[in-house]
């Protein structure tokens, strides 16, 4: 028997990072609707735990094809955790959304991740715009090595994870 059944692509993996609730859960929302897999982090504690999820070998970076994150979170900040990211060569594109754009510090911590800056409060039409423009962006060549970061700025996953208990 001959299939013909075309491939049919995996569907694309969103990890975002939100901590208030009601912002999460419409973004989630919208990002279930474009067909998207959303994991959700409520806190750049648990981004860190999603991320380093992915370290222990339940995927490869490869597999999440964009990461979203307000940047003031508590326990870590979503550019804490952008930066462990981005030192163990992670080349996923990155949405960073924040209620103080013009921030130096925040402006050029995006463009050292080749990402995009939204600032809050934002229309969903440009938020669902801007993520198919890094969804469609080609994705450059992953250098991960499989070891997790050894970075300053982020807390390792059993510190992290004891924080969140308390």
């Amino acid at each position: 028997m001959n299939d013909t059944t075309p491939d049919v692509p995996p569907r694309r993996r969103v990890l975002l990072a939100e901590d208030d609730a009601s912002a999460r859960k419409v973004l989630a929302r919208v990002l279930t609707d474009m067909g998207l897999e959303v994991i959700e982090a409520v806190d750049g504690g648990r981004m860190l735990v999603a991320v380093t999820g992915l370290y222990k070998g339940e995927h490869t970076p490869d597999e999440l094809d964009l990461v979203i994150t307000d940047i003031r979170m508590p326990v870590l900040s979503g550019l804490e955790v952008l930066e462990g990211i981005r030192a163990a060569h992670w080349t996923t594109p990155v949405l960073v959304m924040t209620a103080q754009p013009d921030a130096r510090n925040v402006r050029e911590s995006v463009a050292v991740f080749d990402g995009i800056l939204l600032g809050k409060p934002f229309d969903l039409d440009v938020f669902e715009a801007t993520v198919r423009e890094l969804l469609a962006r080609p994705r450059k060549p992953s250098r991960y090595s499989g070891t997790p970061p050894a970075h300053s700025g982020v807390l390792p996953t059993d510190h992290a994870e004891q924080k969140l208990t308390k």
